[in-house]
Formats: structure tokens, sequence, C-alpha cells
């Protein structure tokens, strides 16, 4: 064996003195453990953040979706916004559904989905459908009414 391996075995051998002082301020320093606490959670987060990113590419763009709600207020503010736009956002939406439509399980019959991200957003999309649907029958209704009141 040569010098240098004979110091390499000895420093790991050799053994840190004990620092009471560190060790209690890392067990019971409240503040320190919330700092550490609040660093592993900030990872997690982008770590899971950028996880989603990478699973759905690039289909989430933050300055886009800024832009078109700047332009739609002061859309607003000058003028209402036009039908047509609504419906073009309504096809969007429906493009974006078909790309995302479940598989279904054979057995049981329910759809099965990749993630709870899709499963919740054709939740979300059901649930506003059908709000929609609501909607409509109402404003039917209000006008068959007005109408039966103009004949009496």
């Amino acid at each position: 064996m040569s010098k240098l391996e004979k110091k390499t075995e000895e420093q790991k051998t050799e053994k840190k003195p004990f620092d009471k002082k560190a060790y209690r301020s890392k067990k019971y320093d409240k503040k320190l453990r919330l700092d550490e606490w609040k660093n592993k959670r900030e990872n997690y987060v982008k770590h899971k953040y950028k996880k989603m990113q990478k699973k759905e590419g690039n289909v989430f763009d933050v300055k886009k979706i800024y832009d078109e709600e700047l332009g739609e207020k002061i859309d607003n503010s000058k003028s209402e916004p036009s039908e047509a736009s609504n419906e073009v956002t309504d096809d969007t939406t429906a493009i974006k559904l078909e790309k995302k439509t479940p598989q279904f399980n054979k057995k049981h019959g329910k759809p099965k989905f990749k993630n709870s991200l899709t499963r919740a957003q054709m939740q979300f999309n059901q649930i506003k459908a059908a709000k929609a649907q609501k909607q409509q029958e109402y404003e039917k209704r209000m006008q068959d009414r007005e109408g039966k009141m103009k004949q009496y």
C-alpha cells in the first residue's frame, strides 16, 4: 500500500466530533425546520409542475392565456364580443375533447382515463354542458311564458 491509500483509509475511519449545538438547532429550532419544510415543498411543487408540463407538452402557455384575457377585457370595454368568437372557442374545446376521449373498460363499461387531469376535465365539461342546457331550457320557457302573456 502506498502512503496515499493509507491516508484515505485513516480519514474514512476517523469520526467527526459530535456538535451538540448544531444537532439541537436542527432538531428543535422551529424556524430552521420551517425553512427546510418550505424548501422541500417548493422542490416538490416544481418537480410536479415540470413533470406535468412534460406529460402534457406545451399545451399550457401562460403568456397566451394572459394575452387572450387582456384582449377580451379590452374588447368588452369597447363593445360586446361577437358570437362568432364564442363559437370558435367552443369548437376548439370540442377538438381538445375529441383528442382526450377515454378508452372504455371492457369489464365494467366505465371510461378508463390515463390520468386524473383528463377525468376532471371531462367531468367539468359535462357539468358545463348540463348548465348550458338548463339555461337554454329556462330561456325557452320564459319566451313561451311571455308569448302566452301577450295572447291574453
